[in-house]
């Protein structure tokens, strides 16, 4: 069971966020952060691996190459978090679960228990 953070925005949609490391951050990078739409992440980060790929920066190359996975695991889930937040999504609770659909789904299924009982 994996923890996450369940965000859900005043239009409706909701969305879970896994809490700690992401692997497909990790692994992919920028190409996972334009999925996301953290969309100045994914560029800043593609420009520096141009700049890197074009002035041939050996010394820092490894640095570059190892660093920008690392960062992107440990911080790409709360910079997914960040976003929800700025694009007006308020935290409703963190859940445990296996995947973050069923994150959500127990969310829902739980706020439905709780709206028939007035105390």
């Amino acid at each position: 069971m994996k923890q996450y953070s369940v965000y859900i925005s005043p239009l409706g949609p909701c969305e879970a966020v896994k809490q700690g490391w992401s692997w497909p951050a990790f692994f992919f990078g920028p190409f996972w952060a334009f999925g996301k739409g953290l969309w100045h992440i994914g560029t800043a980060v593609a420009l520096v691996i141009c700049m890197e790929a074009y002035f041939q920066l050996w010394g820092l190359a490894s640095l570059i190459n190892w660093a920008f996975p690392l960062i992107f695991g440990a911080r790409g889930n709360r910079w997914r978090e960040w976003r929800l937040l700025r694009r007006g999504y308020e935290f409703k609770a963190a859940v445990r679960h296996s995947t973050a659909e069923g994150a959500m789904a127990s969310y829902v299924g739980n706020q439905g228990k709780h709206a028939g009982t007035n105390g």
